[in-house]
């Protein structure tokens, strides 16, 4: 049959039939990239950082990386198939970032200048010990203190746990000293000021899972499957019916966030938005924590190292990469603060562009972050239990910085006195002590000895004594 085909047709004819095939599969590949692929060239102004191209796959609203490409240099061409991209630039050693997301179309080019800069913002120790959920103001500074489980205050008169014989296992803020605290009993308590007041339920309280409050006061509660919602002291009605029993509960001014938690607990299985006057709306995704911006007209999630911003019809309006992202605070309804390890990031949604505002000690992963109600510092909380809160000021305000060192040497216990310290509005050095040991004046000369060992003007400190008999601090 081979030689049939030989003796049919001549050498030449073949030759030429085989070089036109190969011209048209040219041609075609060439054609296809042309309608299918753009360039990304991405500027930056030293040859010694690094710029990483990324690739976002964001069907079905729940991301992954795809493809990416890192160099070195202070220029990087990238042929792309049309897509959505994350562009990251920061120094050689990673301190400072910045990050651009793009949407590239066929036969586009897209130059950008980033240049990660140098003005990344000290974090400022606050208190010693693990601290969360945090709400502050000008004139007072409140959280949960990790180490004893109280609520601890600070202002400029000085430091007290305003609820001393409450031992609480979350606490959910409206406004800087009003809330409301669950006790390792389950009871709910309504949170002002100095009082807390029991918190009537529409169940038995060993039936609560989960609570969460909104900054205009609407409580949800839920029970099983179950989600209801009302006011302190008024009535509750069921709003919510979901699928699995262990619920977690996120407010906003506008509705709640269910997520519904299936097996161990650490993913869960579906995300439900519950608007007021709106149909509930479900979606299968694996998401941790929600935070809702000011107004409750959008929120942000992470999901498979994506952060996601949704409406409140679950309507995706950006994903942007942000591994091991696990806490966010919105700025205003278009900026948000979020965590990545160790680092705190500002995001600007209009912009689709991210910027590294600080970062904390290695290995001390952030947790919390939590924006004061003049909105001039974020609070930073860790993970890990011997973990410090720290605050950035993000207005530019000149903070000491001579304090830093305090969260290199203390809480220090040197004899029978133990120090701690609480930096808000006048720094001050904590001393507790053994409640027989009646003389504290040999503690705060001590104390005072130790801040002039680590350079610390001492003067310009405040010292509280407090019985370790009554409060550990």
């Amino acid at each position: 049959m081979l030689l049939e085909f030989f003796q049919k047709y001549s050498l030449k004819k073949i030759v030429a039939v085989f070089t036109l095939v190969v011209v048209a599969v040219v041609c075609v590949n060439i054609l296809y990239s042309y309608l299918s692929f753009g360039k990304i060239i991405v500027k930056t102004n030293d040859e010694q950082n690094i710029i990483r191209i990324q690739n976002i796959e964001s069907e079905d609203n729940s991301a992954s990386a795809l493809d990416k490409e890192q160099v070195q240099g202070d220029k990087l061409t990238k042929k792309v198939k049309a897509g959505n991209y994350q562009v990251y630039v920061s120094n050689k050693s990673g301190r400072y970032g910045v990050t651009k997301t793009v949407v590239v179309k066929a036969r586009q080019s897209i130059v950008l200048n980033l240049n990660p800069g140098k003005a990344i913002i000290n974090p400022e120790p606050v208190y010693g010990h693990r601290a969360t959920d945090v709400v502050a103001d000008q004139a007072s500074l409140t959280f949960f203190d990790r180490t004893d489980n109280r609520i601890k205050r600070a202002t400029g008169s000085g430091f007290v746990s305003p609820f001393p014989t409450y031992l609480f296992s979350k606490i959910v803020w409206m406004s800087p000293g009003v809330g409301v605290g669950q006790t390792a009993d389950n009871r709910l308590y309504s949170l002002r000021g100095d009082s807390a007041t029991t918190i009537s339920l529409p169940f038995d309280t060993n039936q609560l899972t989960d609570f969460s409050i909104s900054n205009n006061g609407v409580l949800y509660l839920s029970k099983g499957k179950d989600v209801y919602s009302g006011v302190i002291g008024g009535q509750y009605q069921k709003i919510y019916t979901a699928k699995l029993t262990n619920l977690k509960l996120f407010a906003g001014n506008k509705g709640v966030a269910v997520v519904e938690i299936e097996g161990n607990g650490i993913k869960s299985s579906a995300l439900a938005i519950v608007l007021e006057g709106s149909k509930p709306v479900r979606k299968n995704i694996n998401v941790r924590d929600v935070a809702w911006s000011p107004n409750g007209s959008r929120f942000i999630t992470n999901s498979g190292g994506q952060n996601i911003v949704f409406d409140g019809s679950l309507k995706q309006i950006e994903t942007f990469p942000a591994p091991q992202s696990s806490s966010f605070t919105w700025q205003d309804e278009s900026s948000l603060f979020y965590s990545m390890r160790n680092q705190l990031w500002l995001r600007n949604i209009k912009a689709k562009s991210s910027r590294q505002v600080t970062a904390i000690g290695v290995g001390q992963d952030l947790s919390g972050l939590y924006l004061d109600s003049g909105k001039s510092y974020v609070y930073l909380s860790g993970d890990a239990d011997d973990s410090k809160l720290f605050r950035v000021a993000i207005n530019g305000q000149n903070g000491d910085q001579s304090f830093v060192a305090l969260s290199a040497f203390l809480p220090e216990t040197i004899g029978i006195c133990m120090f701690n310290y609480i930096n808000f509005i006048k720094p001050t050095m904590l001393i507790s002590f053994d409640g027989s040991y009646s003389y504290p004046e040999n503690c705060i000369k001590a104390g005072s000895k130790e801040l002039k060992y680590y350079d610390l003007d001492s003067t310009k400190f405040q010292y509280t004594v407090i019985p370790v008999t009554n409060s550990s601090y």
